[in-house]
């Protein structure tokens, strides 16, 4: 779509994308996000397509969500990524509880990891444990995995990279569930990560089965 400009064209293509099953339109949904970017109108066929099926399935609408939201600080998508988000946020009913309850969570993980750069700081990992063990992490959907919830966060270890990326393990809500594992990196603006799925300004990268994994 992006080598054709002709609105009738562009059209054609999103009519061929209607009847994509909701499986079938999470695998190209990333892309799809993407592509917005070179829509000339911020009213455009895509965009409605992409809303309406994120609006009619919670779990597209998940990703949808944080797609949008990873990329609004820049400034060629801030403006229509922004829309699209006022617009979803509106509509999503009572979807909006749960993805207001992730993004509470990533804001104080977040906030952690940068106050962890403090090089007045020595002992980082006990300091972490002890901001995070008074933060209030009740149960929420994983922004990489919305049909795991979980809860209660512990702080397995603080690498020494200067964005001090945290081993975080959280609590699953499912009683017969394994705590999960997650790596959690505050972006760093020069480069850019193959991993994980990006939120917001952060990503979190599942870690492997058997707390066997590596960093660089």
């Amino acid at each position: 779509m992006i080598g054709f400009s002709d609105r009738a064209i562009r059209s054609h293509a999103v009519q061929r994308l209607e009847p994509m099953e909701d499986d079938v339109l999470l695998a190209y949904l990333l892309q799809l996000v993407q592509v917005l970017k070179y829509e000339t109108y911020l009213e455009c066929d895509l965009a409605k397509f992409l809303l309406r099926r994120a609006l009619k399935s919670q779990r597209v609408g998940h990703f949808f969500f944080w797609y949008l939201k990873s990329e609004i600080h820049m400034p060629e998508a801030a403006v229509r990524f922004g829309l699209l988000l006022e617009a979803y946020c509106r509509g999503c009913g009572s979807h909006m509880p749960d993805l207001q309850a992730q993004v509470e969570v990533l804001k104080q993980v977040e906030e952690v990891a940068d106050q962890l750069k403090d090089k007045g700081i020595k002992d980082k990992a006990e300091y972490a444990r002890t901001v995070l063990g008074k933060a209030k992490v009740t149960g929420f959907q994983l922004p990489l995995e919305p049909s795991i919830r979980l809860n209660k966060v512990e702080v397995k270890k603080v690498f020494d990279s200067a964005q001090k990326p945290l081993w975080l393990r959280f609590d699953n809500e499912d009683p017969v569930g394994s705590p999960y594992n997650v790596m959690f990196k505050v972006r760093d603006e020069r480069r850019t990560s193959g991993v994980g799925v990006v939120v917001d300004s952060a990503a979190w990268v599942g870690l492997a089965p058997l707390n066997v994994f590596g960093y660089v």
